[in-house]
């Protein structure tokens, strides 16, 4: 997700839609929630503010406000605004979201959010695809409330990262002839290296995700940064203390982190 020209971005926003409207099931839904609440299983959401920085299909939305969060979400994409109406009729009617066409590189966003902030501030692999991801991380720091807890998952760096963001670049100049011709060309080997890595098909993702559509946004998710554990706990002022931490699962992969702001 990011403010670049839309030659040089994926469309974050049209491959959630096609998930929300051809592939999302019960069982991923039911399956992302685990995921979620095993994350986050140190945080209270109930009455806490819950901002979720790159909604997406506007799962992690629908999850704390389950736990009773008052909920509102940021992303850049329009077209993630129906992906999440078409993701509602899987939820209680009851459940209010508030899915906001914003970024959270617009500083005046984040000025305007910043007093009170949020109780917490939740952005699962978004951050790395905004184009500055130093950036995004400062502002997402600045909007979680003293006492509050920031939960981040970002691209770790390796050997092949640099491989990935030519290949990512090149997925997103390129005709739509070639970039299927991407995606059939990635298809088999990232599914043996998932199942090597992982040790189940990513079709029963722990996400809620389907393959077909991560294995779209793993190999068109442009801008692509990344950084190594240490790299990314420099960037993080010292009232933040980690008290949750998941390794990449794949050398690629997220590290998937949650604070607590003393």
């Amino acid at each position: 997700m990011s403010l670049k020209s839309k030659s040089t971005t994926f469309a974050f926003g049209k491959n959630w839609l096609s998930f929300a409207k051809k592939a999302v099931t019960k069982e991923k839904i039911d399956s992302g929630r685990v995921h979620f609440r095993n994350l986050c299983a140190a945080i209270n959401f109930q009455n806490k503010s819950f901002l979720d920085i790159g909604y997406g299909q506007g799962l992690a939305l629908f999850y704390a406000a389950e736990l009773g969060a008052n909920v509102s979400g940021i992303d850049p994409d329009i077209q993630n605004i129906a992906a999440v109406k078409e993701l509602k009729k899987y939820f209680d009617t009851n459940l209010s979201v508030e899915p906001i066409n914003d970024s959270i590189l617009n500083e005046r966003f984040v000025k305007s959010s910043e007093d009170p902030g949020f109780d917490v501030v939740y952005s699962w692999g978004v951050l790395h695809h905004t184009g500055n991801l130093n950036s995004a991380i400062h502002n997402s720091i600045r909007l979680t409330k003293k006492d509050g807890f920031l939960v981040l998952a970002i691209y770790n760096r390796h050997w092949s990262s640099q491989i990935w963001k030519v290949i990512k670049w090149l997925y997103v100049v390129s005709p739509p002839t070639f970039k299927e011709f991407l995606i059939l060309f990635f298809y088999l080997p990232l599914k043996i290296a998932t199942w090597v890595f992982v040790g189940k098909s990513h079709g029963n993702s722990m996400r809620g995700m389907d393959f077909y559509h991560d294995l779209r946004d793993r190999i068109g998710g442009y801008p692509y940064e990344y950084l190594t554990k240490k790299e990314l706990l420099d960037l993080i002022p010292s009232d933040f203390k980690l008290i949750h931490y998941i390794p990449p699962a794949v050398p690629t992969g997220n590290h998937q982190l949650v604070f607590k702001r003393d």
